[in-house]
């Protein structure tokens, strides 16, 4: 019985679970980026760089730094909390 109703329900239920699964690799995907520290650290090494050609202002710079490194720890703490 079991297996006639899968054969009955595979129209319905297949396409849902094919969702759920891009569902949630998209999820996964999205942790990955949200929680990958070297992209942040990056983008402090470029702005960085930018403050020393002097195509930013120190003024820009600090704002700017203070998101990054607030990120960061953020992100760090996320970690942390995750592997505990």
């Amino acid at each position: 019985m079991s297996i006639i109703l899968n054969i009955l329900l595979a129209p319905l239920i297949g396409p849902m679970k094919g969702l759920l699964w891009v569902a949630e690799q998209i999820k996964d995907q999205t942790d990955t980026e949200l929680y990958d520290d070297s992209k942040i650290l990056v983008e402090l090494s470029e702005l960085e760089l930018r403050l020393d050609l002097g195509q930013i202002e120190l003024k820009d710079f600090e704002a700017q730094e203070d998101v990054l490194l607030q990120r960061l720890q953020k992100v760090r703490e996320a970690k942390k909390n995750d592997t505990v």
